[in-house]
């Protein structure tokens, strides 16, 4: 997911014509914290998202062993 959620903004950074994430943290005071929180903001998703898809993973390979067991 956290490679996915990178791709994606590196991708959109780079047909905006912005500059690299991480060299913007670290060269443009006047940048840093707007690229900052937007890192906050991806970095969340990805958090949100992973306890949903490990429930319904977890939901659906219990329902998987149980038809194996029948």
């Amino acid at each position: 997911m956290a490679t996915i959620a990178a791709m994606y903004d590196g991708l959109n950074d780079a047909s905006t014509g912005r500059s690299a994430y991480f060299r913007t943290i670290l060269t443009d005071p006047a940048k840093r914290m707007g690229r900052l929180r937007e890192g906050l903001i991806s970095t969340s998703r990805v958090l949100l998202l992973r306890g949903p898809i490990a429930r319904i993973a977890h939901w659906w390979r219990s329902d998987a062993s149980a038809d194996e067991m029948r």
